[in-house]
Protein backbone atom coordinates (compact mmCIF):
# COMPACT_ATOMS: atom_id res chain seq x y z
CA UNK A 1 0.00 0.00 0.00
CA UNK A 2 2.73 2.65 0.58
CA UNK A 3 4.69 1.81 -2.51
CA UNK A 4 1.24 2.36 -4.52
CA UNK A 5 0.82 5.91 -2.78
CA UNK A 6 4.10 6.57 -3.38
CA UNK A 7 4.26 5.70 -6.79
CA UNK A 8 1.42 8.28 -7.40
CA UNK A 9 4.13 11.42 -6.08
CA UNK A 10 7.47 10.27 -7.37
CA UNK A 11 9.05 12.05 -9.69
CA UNK A 12 6.75 14.47 -10.97
CA UNK A 13 9.10 17.31 -11.32
CA UNK A 14 9.29 15.37 -14.99
CA UNK A 15 6.57 16.12 -15.90
CA UNK A 16 5.27 18.80 -18.69
CA UNK A 17 2.49 20.69 -16.49
CA UNK A 18 3.77 21.93 -13.79
CA UNK A 19 1.84 25.40 -13.91
CA UNK A 20 -0.82 24.24 -11.33
CA UNK A 21 1.92 23.89 -8.72
CA UNK A 22 1.83 26.83 -6.26
CA UNK A 23 2.72 27.61 -3.25
CA UNK A 24 -1.19 28.13 -2.10
CA UNK A 25 -1.91 24.60 -2.52
CA UNK A 26 0.77 23.37 -0.37
CA UNK A 27 -0.65 26.33 2.27
CA UNK A 28 -4.26 24.63 1.97
CA UNK A 29 -2.36 21.18 2.55
CA UNK A 30 -1.51 22.49 5.46
CA UNK A 31 -4.00 24.29 6.26
CA UNK A 32 -6.20 20.78 6.07
CA UNK A 33 -3.54 19.51 8.31
CA UNK A 34 -4.14 22.08 11.44
CA UNK A 35 -0.59 23.12 10.32
CA UNK A 36 1.67 20.34 12.15
CA UNK A 37 4.47 22.86 11.49
CA UNK A 38 4.23 25.34 14.03
CA UNK A 39 3.41 23.33 16.74
CA UNK A 40 7.02 21.92 17.30
CA UNK A 41 10.08 23.35 17.29
CA UNK A 42 12.64 22.16 14.82
CA UNK A 43 16.62 22.50 13.50
CA UNK A 44 16.84 22.95 9.71
CA UNK A 45 20.41 22.37 8.85
CA UNK A 46 21.56 23.14 5.19
CA UNK A 47 24.80 23.23 3.79
CA UNK A 48 26.57 21.32 1.17
CA UNK A 49 28.25 18.47 3.14
CA UNK A 50 27.98 17.46 6.91
CA UNK A 51 23.85 17.38 7.21
CA UNK A 52 23.58 14.21 7.71
CA UNK A 53 25.53 13.60 10.14
CA UNK A 54 25.04 16.77 12.18
CA UNK A 55 21.48 16.18 12.31
CA UNK A 56 22.27 12.95 13.51
CA UNK A 57 24.52 13.78 16.10
CA UNK A 58 22.14 16.64 17.09
CA UNK A 59 19.16 14.07 17.18
CA UNK A 60 21.07 11.60 19.44
CA UNK A 61 22.09 14.21 22.01
CA UNK A 62 18.71 15.74 22.32
CA UNK A 63 17.46 12.40 22.46
CA UNK A 64 19.65 11.54 25.05
CA UNK A 65 18.39 14.52 26.94
CA UNK A 66 15.00 13.63 27.18
CA UNK A 67 13.87 14.95 24.20
CA UNK A 68 11.28 13.27 21.69
CA UNK A 69 13.09 13.55 18.27
CA UNK A 70 11.64 13.14 14.86
CA UNK A 71 14.48 13.53 11.94
CA UNK A 72 14.05 13.19 8.30
CA UNK A 73 17.13 12.51 5.91
CA UNK A 74 18.12 11.48 2.58
CA UNK A 75 18.22 9.48 0.95
CA UNK A 76 17.29 5.82 1.99
CA UNK A 77 19.49 2.74 1.70
CA UNK A 78 16.60 -0.13 1.57
CA UNK A 79 13.20 1.11 2.38
CA UNK A 80 11.75 4.72 2.58
CA UNK A 81 10.98 4.05 6.20
CA UNK A 82 14.46 4.78 6.74
CA UNK A 83 14.08 8.52 5.93
CA UNK A 84 11.56 9.35 9.24
CA UNK A 85 13.01 8.75 12.18
CA UNK A 86 11.09 9.13 15.31
CA UNK A 87 13.64 8.53 18.37
CA UNK A 88 16.11 7.75 16.28
CA UNK A 89 14.03 4.92 14.68
CA UNK A 90 12.77 4.20 11.40
CA UNK A 91 9.18 5.06 11.18
CA UNK A 92 7.37 1.67 11.36
CA UNK A 93 4.79 0.53 8.03
CA UNK A 94 1.59 1.49 9.99
CA UNK A 95 2.73 5.04 10.73
CA UNK A 96 4.03 5.51 7.55
CA UNK A 97 1.12 4.19 5.91
CA UNK A 98 -1.85 6.05 7.99
CA UNK A 99 0.25 9.17 6.96
CA UNK A 100 0.61 8.74 3.44
CA UNK A 101 -3.25 7.62 3.38
CA UNK A 102 -4.15 10.64 5.27
CA UNK A 103 -2.07 13.17 2.64
CA UNK A 104 -3.58 11.58 -0.44
CA UNK A 105 -6.85 11.41 0.86
CA UNK A 106 -6.32 15.54 1.26
CA UNK A 107 -5.52 15.59 -1.86
CA UNK A 108 -8.02 14.01 -4.10
CA UNK A 109 -10.21 15.78 -2.19
CA UNK A 110 -9.54 18.75 -2.65
CA UNK A 111 -8.13 18.66 -6.24
CA UNK A 112 -4.50 19.58 -5.06
CA UNK A 113 -2.28 18.74 -7.55
CA UNK A 114 0.20 16.03 -6.73
CA UNK A 115 3.28 17.21 -4.32
CA UNK A 116 6.11 16.74 -6.43
CA UNK A 117 8.50 13.99 -4.24
CA UNK A 118 11.73 13.20 -5.10
CA UNK A 119 12.02 9.47 -4.61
Amino acid sequence: MINNILNKYLNNEKSDNLRNYSLEHIINLLDNLQNPHKNFKSIHIAGTNGKGSTAFLLSAILKNSGYKTGLYVSPHLSKINERIKINLNDIDDILLEKYLTLLDSICLEKSYPLPILIY
